[in-house]
């Protein structure tokens, strides 16, 4: 997975972490499950969609920044051009 492409270089290390956070804590939310251990796949579920709303903000952070830079193209662009 290359994590350069959703998440700004400086949050790379910290999408990661987060990425590993949630692939962890869901496998360990289904064994859990299959064991009947409701209590614990039930907090490994809350550590999931905290890790994920983590990684949304993150690539949400870069798509904002893509447009900011992008249209600041466009305006520099249209400035040297007029």
């Amino acid at each position: 997975m290359d994590l350069t492409k959703n998440f700004l270089q400086q949050d790379v290390h910290k999408a990661f972490e987060e990425y590993v956070c949630a692939t962890n804590c869901a496998f360990i939310q289904n064994q859990a499950i299959e064991e009947g251990d409701y209590k614990t796949a039930l907090r490994m579920a809350e550590n999931v969609t905290r890790s994920l709303r983590e990684l949304d903000r993150l690539k949400e952070k870069k798509k904002a920044e893509d447009e900011l830079r992008h249209y600041s193209i466009i305006l520099i662009t249209q400035q040297l051009g007029g």
